[in-house]
């Protein structure tokens, strides 16, 4: 994708996030991160039970709406949701290999990245909490780290899966989504490589990836086989 169109993609997803969620884009986007950045660097890194409330609704009303998951997730306790994100941010900032500390923003961070078997394991931790599935765990994981941990929207998984062969439902913008692990997994591996292409030209980060991605997703936007 040529880094013009890239940058033009990037600029309007703010023309398109409609009014109702501009406030709750602003929370999953700004306020939260930064208020995990300051317990971060006070040694404390954690989601409290209202933070996932919110960005639970962040997902349900900029994604796929699921009946009912609003509630399974708020079944969980505030103490399940605060050490069970401290347990899986901590995995995340400090397992061997980890080249990231949690806090970074900048775009440049998406130069360098953990390991995918740390990123998986924090996921996995993320994932024993009631109503949060991989996508869910990316999404909160990824205000630990905005510029190098991926959500797992649908818009992005297909973006970064595009094909333009094969039959209804395997390709393009219909292309179906287990929404697994394995899934995830791929999906962070080539959206690392996409930044690490881009990097070399302009600061990217995952996050500006995805918000190009769901520009061209919400569009239905036919691109080609090298798109990506």
């Amino acid at each position: 994708m040529p880094l013009v169109y890239f940058s033009r993609l990037l600029n309007r997803y703010p023309e398109l996030v409609p009014d109702k969620l501009r406030e709750l884009d602003q929370l999953r986007l700004e306020t939260i991160p930064a208020s995990l950045q300051q317990r971060a660097k006070n040694g404390d890194a954690y989601l409290t039970k209202g933070e996932v409330l919110q960005l639970m609704e962040w997902k349900l009303k900029h994604g796929t709406f699921r009946p009912g998951l609003l509630n399974r997730v708020a079944s969980n306790s505030s103490e399940a949701v605060e050490s069970t994100t401290r347990a899986a941010f901590y995995t995340y900032a400090n397992s061997t290999g980890s080249s990231e500390s949690g806090v970074k923003t900048s775009a440049m961070a998406s130069m360098s990245h953990p390991p995918l078997s740390t990123l998986i394991a924090a996921l996995n931790t993320l994932t024993t909490l009631n109503g949060i599935g991989p996508a869910t765990a990316s999404l909160l994981l990824s205000t630990l780290a905005p510029a190098s941990v991926p959500f797992f929207s649908d818009e992005l998984f297909r973006f970064l899966r595009w094909e333009t062969g094969g039959p209804t439902g395997s390709r393009g913008w219909g292309r179906k989504i287990a929404y697994s692990g394995k899934e995830y997994a791929d999906l962070a591996e080539r959206a690392w490589e996409v930044c690490a292409r881009l990097g070399g030209y302009v600061d990217v980060g995952v996050r500006e990836l995805e918000a190009v991605a769901w520009v061209l997703g919400k569009e239905e936007i036919v691109l080609d086989q090298d798109s990506e």
